[in-house]
C-alpha cells in the first residue's frame, strides 16, 4: 500500500461492484490487495497477513502429502501458496484477477512447482482432466453467484483424480433463517447456504465426508470426495 493510501480510509469491498468479477477484483487488488483478501488486514502489519497465511497452510497440510497435486481456487497474491506449495508435488493457483496473479508471480517466483492460471470465474479451464488430488477454496466461493458455485462443482469432478477431494467454504445461514440472496451482479456480498442446501448441491458426483460451522457462525466448510 502506498503512502497516499495510508492517509485515507480503505474503501469497503462493495465500493468496487460493477458486476464484472475480473474488473472488480482487479480494482480491489490495485487499491489494497491485503484488505480485500482478509478484511481488516490492509491497515495491520504485513506480518499479521503472513502469519494468517502460514496458519492456513498448516491447516490444509492435513489434506495433502508430498506427492499431492493441488489447486488453490481464488489464490489471490499467493498468501497460502508461499507456505503450502513447498510441501506438495504440484501447486496450481487459479484466480479471476490478473492483478492478483501479477503479485503472486513475484511472490512465488522461487517455487518451481507452482502454476498460476487466470480463471474465467466459472470453472477450471486450463487444468487437465484428472490432474488434481485436492482442491480448496478458502474465502472465495461466498463471493460468487450460485450458478458459479454449481459450475465449479461440476468441473471439479473433471479435474479431480479418482477419490480426489474438494474442500470448500461459503457463508453460513441457519436452516430456517430468513435470507435474501444478493443479485448475481454483486461481486462482493457473501452468498449464504444452510448445511442442508449444501448437501443437496454437492450430492451429484461427490461423497460428503464432513463439515464444520465456524465458531462465530459466519462460515461453513465442507470436505467432499469425488464419487
Amino acid at each position: 500500500m502506498s503512502a497516499s493510501e495510508k492517509t485515507k480510509p480503505i474503501p469497503p469491498g462493495y465500493a468496487f461492484n460493477t458486476g464484472d468479477m475480473r474488473r472488480d477484483w482487479n480494482a480491489r487488488a490495485r487499491q489494497c490487495a491485503r484488505e480485500y483478501i482478509l478484511t481488516g488486514y490492509g491497515e495491520r502489519p504485513e506480518e499479521d497477513f503472513e502469519a494468517e497465511g502460514r496458519a492456513q497452510a498448516r491447516y490444509f497440510s492435513q489434506f495433502v502429502a508430498p506427492e499431492s497435486r493441488i489447486l488453490d481456487l481464488g489464490c489471490g497474491v499467493g498468501r497460502i501458496a508461499l507456505y503450502l506449495a513447498p510441501g506438495v508435488r504440484e501447486y496450481w493457483g487459479l484466480d479471476v484477477s490478473d492483478e492478483m496473479l501479477a503479485r503472486a508471480r513475484v511472490r512465488l517466483a522461487g517455487l518451481p512447482n507452482v502454476r498460476l492460471l487466470l480463471g474465467n470465474g466459472l470453472d477450471f479451464t486450463g487444468v487437465p482432466e484428472g490432474a488434481l488430488d485436492f482442491i480448496f477454496a478458502y474465502l472465495t466461493l461466498h463471493h460468487v453467484p450460485r450458478e458459479a458455485l454449481l459450475a465449479y462443482l461440476r468441473d471439479g469432478r473433471r479435474v479431480l483424480a479418482e477419490q480426489g477431494r474438494f474442500w470448500l467454504q461459503v457463508a453460513y445461514r441457519q436452516e430456517a433463517a430468513p435470507y435474501q440472496e444478493p443479485p448475481d451482479a454483486d461481486t462482493w456480498m457473501g452468498r449464504r447456504y444452510s448445511v442442508a442446501e449444501l448437501a443437496e448441491i454437492c450430492a451429484p458426483g461427490y461423497a460428503w465426508e464432513r463439515h464444520e460451522v465456524s465458531r462465530d457462525g459466519e462460515f461453513v466448510w465442507v470436505l467432499l470426495r469425488r464419487a
